[in-house]
This record gives C-alpha cells, sequence and structure tokens, in this order.
C-alpha cells in the first residue's frame, strides 16, 4: 500500500513539474513572438489598420504615394522604418536605393503649430525648401506633413531636384494635411 501511495505522489509531481515547465515555455514563447512582430513591422503595420480605422490620419495612401512617385522618377526608397513619438508625431524613414547617404523622412505631426515649432528645433524654420549649411536637405511641409531629403557624403544633393518635385506634388495632393 505504501508503495502505490508513493508512486502516485511520485506521478503528481512529475505532472505538476510538466504543467509548470509547459507554462513558463508559453510565456517565453509569447515575449519572443512580440520581440519578432516588432522585427518585422507587423506592429507597424497594424499601428496603420488601429489608424486607417479611428479615421485620424491617412498614412498608409501617403507612403504608398510617396514610394510610387519616387519609382516613376527612378529613385527606389528602400530600408522603411517608422517611429512614433510619446505625442504623437510619427516619422517613417527610408534610405534612397539602399544607400545611406541619402535618405528620406516623412514627419505626420498631430498639429501644424507642433510642426512648426519642431522644424524649428530640428531644421532651423517651419518653411519650406530649406538647404542646411553643412547638410543639403529639401523640406517640403504643410499643415501637419513634412517631408525631408537629405544627403551627405561625395555625392550630394543627386536627388535634389526630383525629390523635390515628389514632394511637392505629393503636398499639393494631400486634401487634410
Amino acid at each position: 500500500m505504501n508503495r502505490r501511495k508513493a508512486s502516485q505522489c511520485i506521478i503528481m509531481l512529475i505532472l505538476g513539474m510538466a504543467v509548470i515547465a509547459a507554462g513558463c515555455r508559453d510565456g517565453t514563447n509569447q515575449i519572443a513572438k512580440e520581440e519578432l512582430d516588432r522585427i518585422q513591422m507587423r506592429t507597424y503595420q497594424k499601428g496603420n489598420q488601429r489608424q486607417a480605422v479611428q479615421g485620424k490620419t491617412l498614412n498608409k495612401a501617403l507612403l504608398y504615394n510617396l514610394v510610387a512617385e519616387s519609382a516613376k522618377r527612378g529613385i527606389r526608397l528602400t530600408k522603411e522604418t517608422y517611429a512614433e513619438t510619446l505625442d504623437g508625431t510619427i516619422s517613417y524613414n527610408y534610405l534612397i536605393n539602399s544607400d545611406p547617404r541619402h535618405f528620406v523622412i516623412v514627419y505626420v505631426y498631430p498639429s501644424e503649430e507642433k510642426r512648426v515649432r519642431e522644424m524649428a528645433e530640428i531644421y532651423g524654420t517651419g518653411g519650406i525648401r530649406v538647404k542646411a549649411a553643412n547638410q543639403p536637405a529639401v523640406i517640403a511641409a504643410r499643415g501637419r506633413t513634412v517631408f525631408v531629403y537629405g544627403s551627405n557624403g561625395m555625392r550630394n544633393q543627386v536627388y535634389t531636384d526630383h525629390m523635390r518635385a515628389v514632394f511637392e506634388d505629393l503636398l499639393d495632393r494631400i486634401a487634410n494635411p
């Protein structure tokens, strides 16, 4: 009888340890899945879907048109990254033809006043078409939206005129900047 109780206790102990181990592994898998989603920008896509449903912005269409208009001019926007600040400013960053010397940044601000204030802090102005002394840049801004093309290195300003045309065309097409 004692042997039977001892074997039942051992079996229960083994089952309990298996349940605990499975629970710990499941939590680790969930954390790993969330990190993988971040890396694969699924959270970015979900954020765009949420924004589209809530009607706050039309960033997805704006970015699609930016990439399409650039492609028409033979400019391939690559290596897209996304960032959002606590106050609601969103920025999308691209490299031109995977070259880190040429980049495009799209900012979408929660208000035009915030856009003017932050552009003055970052680039020295809230206006349109600015060139910084130390780094060639094209800035096109209207309403809450800002497009920036910047370049550095030996091949400066290769895309300046093309990107200025793309930016101005996109800003003209935005219904609610």
